[in-house]
């Protein structure tokens, strides 16, 4: 659809055509005669006054994720149309699934401060070492084990954190996909 944007019916006036047909409010419709509306109004009303010479108009429209395809008759339809864009908007895809995306900062900022924990871990241990404070071992231990716990701890950390990102990546572009194919289905391609 070009630049992200549907046609929707946002009003229907009693007795018409649309009512007829069984036309909704929040109708979009996609199709005018196989022409790919995209979102072009004035597309779909400069044909509008032809309408009356065709013996019947075929409207494809989606309705609650189902695409349809609708038979009409000739003449005014009597419906009001409004041009809204597609949810491709960068804000917001990102407002969805709050709760992951929480949890997935928290993994990360939980990542950099079990590095940051290390890191000074490790300087105490080497400071223990150089001193000579206690047994040597001590500082040696907190070195090795700061080291292990740190790099692992924050590796696993982050690939959690990455995991639920690429998860909610997936959904997105899986519904994108679906989206794609019901088009390519419906022409035919």
């Amino acid at each position: 659809m070009s630049d992200n944007k549907y046609v929707i019916i946002n009003h229907i006036e009693k007795n018409s055509e649309a009512e007829r047909i069984g036309l909704q409010n929040g109708d979009e419709i996609f199709e005018y005669n196989s022409k790919l509306i995209n979102g072009d109004m004035s597309y779909f009303i400069s044909l509008t006054p032809k309408t009356e010479e065709l013996k019947s108009i075929e409207l494809k429209i989606m309705r609650e994720g189902e695409l349809m395809s609708l038979a009409v008759k000739g003449g005014r339809l009597g419906i009001s149309l409004e041009v809204k864009r597609l949810v491709d908007n960068e804000n917001e895809e990102n407002s969805k699934y709050p709760a992951l995306r929480t949890i997935s900062f928290l993994y990360y900022i939980l990542a950099i401060l079990i590095g940051v924990g290390s890191i000074i871990a490790l300087i105490i241990g080497m400071n223990k070492l150089q001193i000579g404070f206690g047994d040597n071992t001590t500082g040696a231990n907190l070195i090795i084990s700061s080291l292990i716990s740190g790099v692992f701890g924050v590796i696993v950390l982050l690939a959690i954190s990455e995991i639920i990102k690429l998860s909610i990546d997936l959904e997105r572009n899986s519904r994108k996909q679906i989206s794609l194919l019901k088009e390519l289905i419906e022409k035919n391609w």
